[in-house]
C-alpha cells in the first residue's frame, strides 16, 4: 500500500461511491432493490405485470448492474420520473452498519466528497443511520440528481461537473468506487482510480482502467490516512 500512501502526498480531492463502497451487498438487499425498482416502474407504467417488472428489473441488474436499463430501453422510462421514487421506496433495515467510520473520515488527509447514484434523500438517510452525518455534510454529497442524472459509467460528464465545480484537476483526484465499469471514464479523464472489491475475485489484467485494488474501504483509508 506504499502507492496509496505517496498518492496522498499529491491529492487535493478524494471521490468517493457510496452504495457499495461505505457498504457491502448482500443478496437480500440486492433482490430487494430488484423488488423496488419493478415496484416503482409499476406506478409509471400501469401496463406492466408485476411479474414482467420484476423480470425485467432483475434482468436488468444481472446484466447491467442496474435495475432501470431495460426499463429505460423497452419503454422509454426518465430517470427523473422513476428515480425519486424508487429510493423513497428502498428499505434501508436492509443494510446494518457502514464499513466507513467516524474516524476514517476525520483522519482523511485531503478533501473528500461522495458521488453517487442514488438520491440525495437516501444518501442524507443513510449517513444518519451510520451516524456519519456528523463529518459529511450535504455540500459534500453530488447525488444523481445533482450532476444531471449523468451516469459515472457512461461517459466523463458526471467527473468533469464535480472536479469543475471544485476547481479541481483530474491528476490531482482519486475515484473509489466498487464498479470496475464507472471507473473507466474516471482513468479516460486522467483521475486515479481504486477498485473497492468487497470481496470479489480481481485480475488487473482484466481491468486496465484500475490504477489500485482494496477489498474494503478501510483499508483504503489505512494506508491513506498513514
Amino acid at each position: 500500500m506504499t502507492g496509496l500512501r505517496e498518492l496522498a502526498k499529491k491529492t487535493e480531492l478524494l471521490v468517493l461511491d457510496f452504495d457499495g463502497a461505505f457498504y457491502q451487498f448482500s443478496d437480500a438487499f440486492e433482490q430487494h432493490c430488484c423488488d423496488v425498482a419493478a415496484k416503482s416502474a409499476l406506478k409509471i407504467i400501469p401496463s406492466l405485470t408485476p411479474e414482467e417488472a420484476l423480470k425485467l428489473t432483475t434482468e436488468s441488474y444481472e446484466l447491467y448492474g442496474t435495475s432501470l436499463r431495460l426499463l429505460r430501453e423497452r419503454y422509454s422510462i426518465d430517470i427523473e420520473d422513476w428515480h425519486d421514487i424508487y429510493h423513497q421506496e428502498l428499505d434501508h433495515r436492509f443494510i446494518e452498519t457502514s464499513q466507513v467510520t467516524t474516524k476514517h473520515l476525520k483522519d482523511c488527509p485531503v478533501p473528500f466528497i461522495i458521488l453517487s447514484h442514488a438520491s440525495r434523500f437516501w444518501i442524507l438517510q443513510m449517513i444518519k443511520k451510520f451516524e456519519l452525518d456528523e463529518v459529511i455534510q450535504p455540500e459534500q454529497i453530488y447525488a444523481l440528481e445533482d450532476i444531471n442524472y449523468s451516469y459515472k459509467m457512461t461517459d466523463e460528464m458526471a467527473y468533469r461537473f464535480v472536479l469543475e465545480r471544485l476547481n479541481v484537476a483530474p491528476s490531482r483526484s482519486i475515484m473509489v468506487e466498487d464498479s470496475p465499469k464507472n471507473l473507466t471514464p474516471a482513468k479516460t479523464l486522467g483521475m486515479t482510480t481504486v477498485y473497492v472489491t468487497q470481496g470479489k475475485s480481481f485480475e488487473k489484467s482484466r481491468y486496465p482502467q484500475v490504477d489500485h485494488a482494496v477489498e474494503n474501504l478501510p483499508e483504503f483509508f489505512a494506508a491513506f490516512n498513514s
